[in-house]
């Protein structure tokens, strides 16, 4: 017999996972022996003093019966003789909650598509006002899921966001181009490029073609590119204004720069030091001052669902582009720049 207040700390942390672990078998049938002992379990009442224990009690106590409800009128693989034997159980067990459980599975094989989403949302709404009901789920960790932006995982969810950047100015990657790093988004995004250049700071990188810093004068030969693609970099050099000034200098007239920096994120890369976060009116006053205002476009993304995901390494394969599209201007992931040197 496991102790009820054990019981009940077990279903505030995460109620539906832990019921279906525990409570159904491999054949879909629900292991009706368990239900008995959460009933009976007023012998493990927790004494009042102890507060923490006795509201794990409580609430343990009110959550599994409506948990093994619910679980009795869901189409979980089992029979329908033993579905129907699991409801009549839980009909004298759980009276309440049992006709609670068949309503909400009749409503949902009967409602129009539209009235359901608006039952949920009004449901999940009234969950969410009320306090103390937050799950955490696999959030509940003070480490994130992947410790490095979810590369280990898949795409970083800001990764989704600078090639989405790239994609829309794909037609600006052409001519002579530089990229810090490597060459990977020249290759992928730009077309009719008739020479590549590779800028690292220090040496040893594949592909490296100029070994400099961006930060000092004359790293770059003056007019020689016609697109300079920097991602993700100028987060780590202190003098700002001295790289924007330097990626002028650099460009051909009528060439482009194409630039993404962090708004939110973790600071999971120490090879290098990391100086700033930008917004989009620091981005637009930065470039602005240097390239002209009128040869400077900026945009923003994220939302608050992106930005959580992204600080915990989740990937955008397990999240899904729905969740990443929607613009939420508190929230910036991914600030990205384009500015243009007049002909």
């Amino acid at each position: 017999m496991v102790p009820g207040d054990q019981l009940s700390i077990i279903v505030l942390q995460d109620p539906d996972l832990s019921l279906e672990k525990v409570a159904v078998d491999d054949a879909g049938t629900i292991q009706m022996p368990l239900l008995g002992e959460v009933v009976a379990a007023d012998r493990h009442r927790p004494a009042k003093d102890d507060k923490l224990a006795h509201a794990a009690w409580r609430a343990g106590k009110q959550a599994l019966p409506k948990a093994f409800a619910n679980l009795a009128w869901k189409a979980r693989g089992a029979s329908e003789a033993q579905r129907f034997a699991d409801r009549r159980k839980l009909l004298r067990l759980a009276p309440r909650h049992s006709v609670i459980a068949a309503l909400r599975q009749i409503g949902a094989r009967v409602l129009p598509e539209r009235a359901l989403k608006l039952a949920r949302r009004m449901r999940q709404h009234r969950k969410e006002r009320q306090n103390g009901l937050v799950d955490f789920g696999d959030l509940a960790r003070l480490r994130p899921l992947d410790p490095y932006f979810g590369f280990g995982r898949g795409q970083p969810i800001d990764r989704y966001y600078i090639e989405s950047f790239l994609a829309r100015h794909a037609a600006a990657i052409t001519g002579h181009v530089l990229e810090v790093g490597d060459p990977a988004y020249s290759q992928r995004f730009g077309s009719g490029i008739t020479r590549q250049d590779v800028l690292n700071k220090v040496p040893g990188h594949p592909a490296t073609t100029i070994i400099g810093d961006l930060a000092e004068e004359n790293t770059l030969e003056p007019g020689s590119f016609d697109c300079i693609i920097v991602t993700q970099t100028l987060q780590m050099i202190y003098d700002l204004k001295a790289v924007v000034a330097e990626l002028r200098r650099g460009l051909r007239p009528g060439g482009a720069v194409l630039v993404t920096v962090p708004g939110i994120s973790a600071l999971a890369d120490h090879e290098w030091d990391w100086y700033w976060f930008l917004t989009g009116k620091s981005a637009t006053r930065l470039f602005a001052d240097e390239f002209g205002a009128e040869n400077v476009e900026v945009s923003v993304a994220g939302n608050l669902f992106a930005a959580n995901c992204f600080l915990y390494g989740i990937a955008v394969e397990e999240v899904g582009e729905q969740w990443l599209e929607p613009y939420d201007p508190d929230y910036p992931v991914i600030i990205s720049i384009i500015a243009r040197k007049p002909a």
